[in-house]
């Protein structure tokens, strides 16, 4: 019975055995596998690539066959080979870098090193950088450095400045020496000259800039061509300055002016300016350099790229609205007793009143009452020709006279006059960011030079006047943008309304003789300001209000202040003028394509259509 449990005890024992180490073993299997599958993989995409590899054999052993081809066709042959050749040279350009993408590339560096030979270091910058760097042999000695994930230029700067060596960059090389050495290097390296041509900027404006940037040795230049002088069609001048046509400029104009182009600190922390000078008259795009290499680099590759570029152009939309409302009033009366004339001359006439017992005259009477024989000083009608004394050639004027007994005359006249004028003007301008753009609406009047001659006994005075300038009248709007970030531009606003409505007079004593000229009074509202505003907005600038109320009185006193009856013995005058101007500006800034053809046609369009103003009242609470 002992042997019979002891038997099944092994038994069991055995069968437990086997099943785990079956299931280990399916375990390790399956481990296996899952690790083995990569590598079988990559076996697998290597067997791929190295695939066109083995087929090469077979082209080479089916070389007698391509003869054949080749003899049989010759110029597909040639074409075939040709078209292999470039592609392998277009791939070969490819994947060469050119020495400028090598130098304008700037990827970030990681270094850190104790106690290593600085040429080593230099070595690893070189390779990461792709740029050729070559140092002198005064070039020796340990660094200890650390610096994470920055560009390698600044990394270079940083490491060579810090153990007191400087460099030198021509092309695509660095040249590394000590500090007290460059100068040397810089005053033997070989003088180059190179022509650059802008694109977009002016060489004048470029000049200013590289002026300062220029070392020791070099010289800038400018290459333009002086225009031929032709026909002069006339010169005229405005507001005092001469302005020429196309076909001349005047040698004055052209004098060189000089500018600063630079403001530098000196060793005892002074400012000093460097000046120059630049002809106004001089437009070119090219500019003739002659520097050193690394200086010809540094304006070719660094500066040139950054100051070079497209301007953008801002429209300017303007709306100019003026009202101009001008009302004058004329009523008066004129008395006149005695004479039938009185009330129409400043000579009292009399007439007898009382006789005495011979049959003579012993009494006369006369007066008047007058206002009309003067022009009130606020009586400034708008209509050419308008009298403001008797006899009146407008409104309405009533006589009545007694011719029996006592004479009497009175006159009674009454004039109205009024202007309302509407001016509506909206001109659309472009101009380059930071140009001034002008626009004007108005006209120019002719301002004479009076001249006096002669006076004596023989030979009398004589008058002449003659051209002096032109002056502008009207609405002259100056405004220059600037393009801000973010879609805002700034301007600088200048609007200014000029009239001129009256004269003053001048006299001239030559002898006995005296001469009488006229100047115009320029009447002038202006303003100035800069604003900030968003692309595509408007603003509106108004307070350009001219607002004029006159009144003047002619009459007798007391009488004239007693109500209702008073008006009989006066003569009222009223000037009323009013004037108002908005100026509604929107600034647009443009975009390549923007200002289309279909833009064009309609604004050719509305040529000669009127413009309507839609305003809205804004309640306020």
């Amino acid at each position: 019975m002992t042997s019979k449990i002891s038997a099944s005890r092994y038994l069991f024992g055995v069968v437990f055995t086997s099943l785990v180490i079956l299931f280990a073993s399916s375990f390790v299997f399956a481990q296996t596998k899952a690790m083995t599958s990569p590598a079988k993989e990559e076996v697998k995409q290597k067997s791929q690539v190295a695939q066109p590899s083995q087929e090469a054999p077979k082209q080479a052993l089916s070389a007698p066959e391509a003869l054949k081809n080749e003899k049989a066709h010759p110029a597909a042959a040639v074409a075939a080979k040709e078209n292999a050749v470039a592609q392998e040279e277009a791939a070969s350009k490819e994947a060469e870098p050119t020495a400028e993408e090598t130098l304008t590339k700037s990827e970030n560096v990681t270094l850190d090193f104790k106690e290593a030979d600085i040429n080593n270091v230099l070595k690893i910058i070189s390779y990461k950088s792709g740029i050729n760097i070559v140092p002198t042999p005064d070039v020796v000695g340990m660094v200890t450095i650390r610096l994470v994930d920055v560009p390698w230029e600044r990394a270079l700067d940083v490491l060579l400045k810090t153990y007191g060596y400087g460099y030198q960059k021509q092309g695509n090389i660095i040249l590394v020496s000590k500090i007290e050495n460059m100068s040397k290097l810089q005053a033997d390296e070989i003088l180059q000259t190179e022509i650059f041509r802008l694109k977009f900027l002016d060489a004048q404006d470029a000049q200013k800039i590289l002026i300062s940037m220029l070392s020791n040795r070099g010289k800038i230049s400018i290459l333009y061509a002086r225009g031929q002088k032709g026909w002069q069609f006339g010169t005229f001048k405005i507001g005092k300055e001469a302005t020429s046509s196309a076909g001349m400029v005047k040698e004055a104009d052209d004098a060189a002016k000089k500018e600063t182009v630079s403001i530098e600190k000196n060793a005892a922390g002074d400012f000093i300016s460097r000046e120059a000078n630049f002809e106004p008259s001089v437009k070119s795009k090219v500019l003739v350099i002659t520097d050193t290499v690394s200086s010809l680099d540094r304006i070719r590759d660094t500066i040139l790229p950054l100051i070079d570029r497209k301007p953008r152009q801002v429209l300017i939309e303007t709306k100019l609205i003026e009202v101009n409302k001008d009302k004058l009033r004329d009523i008066g009366m004129d008395w006149g007793f005695g004479n039938v004339d009185n009330a129409a001359s400043n000579t009292v006439l009399l007439q007898q009143v009382a006789k005495n017992g011979n049959g003579e005259v012993s009494r006369m009477a006369g007066a008047h009452v007058l206002g009309s024989e003067v022009t009130p000083s606020i009586f400034g009608p708008k209509s050419v020709g308008i009298l403001g004394t008797e006899p009146y050639n407008t409104g309405a004027e009533i006589i009545f006279q007694k011719l029996t007994g006592f004479n009497m005359e009175a006159i009674m006249h009454a004039l109205e006059e009024d202007v309302k004028t509407n001016v509506l003007s909206a001109p659309r301008i472009v101009t380059l960011d930071n140009q001034e753009a002008s626009i004007l609406v108005g006209y120019h009047t002719p301002i004479l030079k009076s001249e006096v001659s002669g006076g004596t006994s023989t030979d009398p005075s004589k008058l002449t006047q003659t051209l002096d300038y032109y002056q502008e009248i009207g609405i002259r709007l100056n405004v220059v943008p600037q393009i801000n970030e973010d879609g805002y531009i700034s301007m600088l606003v200048h609007p200014s309304v000029t009239s001129s409505s009256s004269n003053v007079e001048a006299m001239s004593y030559v002898g006995t003789t005296n001469t009488t000229v006229r100047y115009p009074i320029i009447d002038v509202r202006e303003t100035q300001t800069q604003i900030l505003v968003k692309d595509g907005e408007t603003i509106v600038i108004g307070g350009l209000l001219k607002d004029v109320i006159g009144k003047q009185t002619l009459g007798v006193p007391f009488l004239s202040k007693i109500p209702f009856i008073g008006s009989a013995f006066r003569r009222d005058t009223y000037d009323t003028q009013k004037v108002d101007l908005l100026i509604f500006i929107t600034a647009r800034i443009l975009k390549d394509g923007e200002f289309t053809q279909e833009e064009i046609d309609r604004l050719q369009k509305n040529l000669g259509k009127e413009i309507k103003v839609v305003s809205k009242k804004i309640p306020v609470n």
